[in-house]
């Protein structure tokens, strides 16, 4: 009875992905509801992983396409095995290799836990697919380096499916801080889809709940923010983002209902977007508390030409435009369909 009710759960969290997360366009449009995870196309139950190999019983020395984590110690372990500090394991980037959450984690108990793929030099390639389950009580905080988030650095990296719980915080004295990607590194972007994120981010500079830091574009999709978000530098260029906090890319269906603060460029979903990377933001909806002289409630900034907002929703009192600044472009070419009712539901 209770595996079938789990099945019956999955199938429910599913169905409301495929009827869409987030409003079309329209006037009457109501908020979104929190984003529910779980993929369409890749959803996998835990009974359909027996057989994988559980990443305890790898020594990361040769190419498994599959594996599983079923507790604290083999999430440990794969920190271990992407950051070379696995004994007799030189550093593992997964490339093409896809790791499965089995269980939901309480990482409470956990000191001293890296982030996975902390170095630049030691990106996570692979896909992790954290099947609907959560993450808790995690800490990690950096101390005078960058990427406190759960996955350091990312390339080519595919993130879905993940949970990050109100017991998560992040922390870092420099920059790149997040819930789920710091940073991404190389030219081959990366992919967040199906994610929430309920945990405190606080940074130096490129803060964001999602995703802190990236050059290029990255695709993030059907992701919610329902955590603080903080950067705490005081310089004009640095920017929180309730999704992304410096960077750009496909951002859809996405929402921020959590307080974001940054002492220049605060945006519900993108802070601001990165120079060169144009940030295309569709279908969003913010209803979170932005604190910030440069705050709009899709970015603190359009900050390229080719910078879109496509059908916005707005329901914080505490912003009341889309974007805080403009560097290039303006608010009749830049913003496709607004619509704010923070004024109407506060």
């Amino acid at each position: 009875m209770k595996r079938l009710f789990g099945l019956l759960l999955s199938a429910a969290l599913l169905l409301s992905l495929a009827l869409g997360a987030l409003p079309a366009y329209a006037e009457e449009a109501t908020p979104a509801p929190a984003a529910p995870v779980g993929s369409s196309e890749s959803f996998v139950t835990a009974e359909n992983l027996t057989g994988i190999k559980d990443i305890k019983d790898y020594d990361g020395k040769d190419y498994v396409k599959a594996l599983k984590i079923t507790d604290v110690d083999g999430f440990v372990r794969l920190s271990e095995i992407v950051n070379g500090t696995l004994e007799g394991c030189a550093a593992r980037s997964m490339y093409n290799q896809t790791v499965y959450l089995a269980a939901d984690l309480d990482l409470s108990e956990v000191t001293g836990f890296e982030p996975i793929g902390k170095l630049s030099s030691t990106p996570f390639k692979g896909t992790f697919d954290g099947q609907g389950r959560t993450i808790g009580g995690l800490h990690i905080t950096t101390d005078g380096s960058n990427n406190a988030a759960l996955f350091g650095c990312g390339d080519g990296v595919t993130i879905r499916n993940l949970n990050i719980g109100t017991g998560c915080v992040f922390a870092g004295e420099t920059g790149s801080v997040a819930g789920i990607l710091g940073a991404v590194q190389g030219k081959s972007g990366a992919t967040v889809e199906n994610c929430l994120v309920q945990a405190s981010v606080t940074g130096n500079k490129w803060v964001g709940g999602v995703v802190g830091y990236t050059p290029v574009p990255v695709t993030v999709k059907n992701c919610t923010n329902a955590g603080h978000v903080t950067s705490t530098d005081n310089a004009a260029d640095k920017a929180a983002g309730g999704i992304i906090g410096v960077g750009g890319g496909t951002i859809e269906n996405c929402r921020n209902s959590g307080t974001v603060t940054a002492s220049y460029f605060v945006g519900g979903i993108v802070g601001r977007p990165a120079g060169g990377n144009t940030a295309t933001i569709t279908n969003c909806v913010n209803d979170g508390m932005l604190a910030g002289p440069c705050r709009g409630a899709a970015t603190g900034q359009i900050r390229n030409a080719a910078d879109r907002v496509n059908r916005f929703f707005n329901y914080s009192a505490s912003v009341n435009k889309a974007a805080g600044h403009y560097l290039n472009g303006d608010e009749a070419t830049n913003i496709i369909g607004y619509t704010d009712r923070g004024s109407e539901e506060n």
